[in-house]
């Protein structure tokens, strides 16, 4: 299964080419709710905030800059994420 930040760049590329919401839900069997989300989110790191975390703190929120920047390099490991952000002052697990 391809992941969020490919199907997001395969959405958007479609809608560039003229393609409808409908015929990318067909051609990517995706449900008309999920191709609107991924249509309206501008980057794929929109599709990760849920509504519970607009007005809520997180201890990961010094270093969500820093994750998104490493993301965008490709960096999709979680232990190596988690190696990057321990010296920047992160404390959880």
């Amino acid at each position: 299964m391809p992941t969020v930040r490919a199907r997001h760049a395969t959405v958007h590329a479609l809608l560039k080419s003229g393609h409808s919401r409908r015929s990318i839900g067909r051609q990517l069997h995706m449900t008309h709710r999920t191709v609107r989300s991924f249509a309206d989110a501008a980057k794929p790191q929109d599709l990760f905030r849920g509504q519970w975390q607009h007005n809520r703190a997180s201890v990961l929120d010094e270093v969500k800059p820093w994750l998104d920047e490493l993301c965008d390099e490709g960096c999709t490991n979680a232990w190596k994420l988690r190696e990057e952000i321990v010296p920047l002052g992160y404390r959880g697990s």
